[in-house]
């Protein structure tokens, strides 16, 4: 018995619904038929020129990724362009694009519940509330982009980056305030979380666990007395591959062949002088 892309999507937002999203993002089935058959699913966190050769290789007919290829309106196609390219490739392969973003960051057992797990929060609470279009058999979990919450054993800021780095082994960890500030009260958000530093800050938060901090964003944490841990958006949120793989293969187990794409790497890497 055949499986629908259909049947796979219904899995897909039956565990992270579409209405979790934030309004600004581009989610959902991107590219492709819904009522092609499925038999091979390739998960990445970004669709590159590489993870889809692995796709290509592994006969998948879709690929769902947490990074939303066609994230704005995209004005023309140019198949001499890498975003046209791509997308030449996906419709000559016949190959489906899914996209789970901020709904996979908000959801109940999604990205930021995994970082929570990692440092042991409890006490949880959304860092942003869920939007009204939250399903209802959601609104009785932890639901909302972000989370905040108590450490299960309070300690250093030292001693919590140690641990996110021993978790996530970010090569570049960046912090802000003193080593030896005690932490209880922890805010976090995978990804480009430095956009809700404000949010953080009014949390009561001691720090703010996210990626991708700007300069002067750094500066109002400073000013507030709030550390942070930036530890890269790539190392909050490769772990959407392994949230996704665990959701398809709980569903269908081995009626549908799962892929990891490998290929997956953080473009940023610190220098070395040669």
């Amino acid at each position: 018995m055949s499986i629908r892309i259909a049947e796979v999507i219904r899995v897909l937002e039956e565990f992270a619904p579409l209405g979790l999203a934030e309004e600004w993002d581009a989610i959902g089935l991107q590219l492709g038929d819904p009522e092609q058959d499925c038999s091979v699913v390739a998960v990445a966190l970004d669709l590159m020129h590489a993870t889809l050769e692995e796709a290509v290789a592994a006969e998948a007919e879709l690929i769902v990724v947490h990074h939303p290829l066609l994230f704005r309106p995209v004005p023309k196609i140019r198949y001499d362009r890498p975003q046209g390219h791509l997308i030449q490739r996906l419709c000559a392969e016949k190959i489906a694009l899914y996209a789970a973003h901020t709904n996979l960051d908000s959801t109940a057992g999604g990205l930021n519940d995994y970082l929570a797990g990692q440092i042991e929060l409890t006490a949880m609470e959304p860092l942003i509330p869920p939007r009204p279009t939250t399903p209802d058999s959601f609104r009785k979990q932890t639901v909302g982009l972000g989370r905040v919450g108590l450490l299960k054993q309070p300690g250093t800021l030292n001693q919590l980056a140690k641990k996110l780095a021993k978790t996530f082994s970010p090569e570049a960890m960046r912090i802000i305030g003193h080593e030896h500030q005690e932490v209880t009260r922890v805010a976090l958000c995978t990804g480009s979380g430095g956009s809700l530093m404000r949010e953080a800050i009014a949390s009561g938060a001691d720090c703010y666990v996210t990626g991708d901090v700007k300069y002067h964003q750094a500066l109002d944490a400073e000013a507030a007395g709030m550390a942070v841990l930036d530890v890269g958006h790539y190392a909050t949120e490769i772990s959407a591959i392994e949230i996704l793989m665990d959701v398809l293969k709980k569903s269908f187990g081995k009626k549908i062949r799962t892929v990891p794409l490998t290929t997956a790497h953080d473009p940023i890497r610190p220098y070395q002088p040669l």
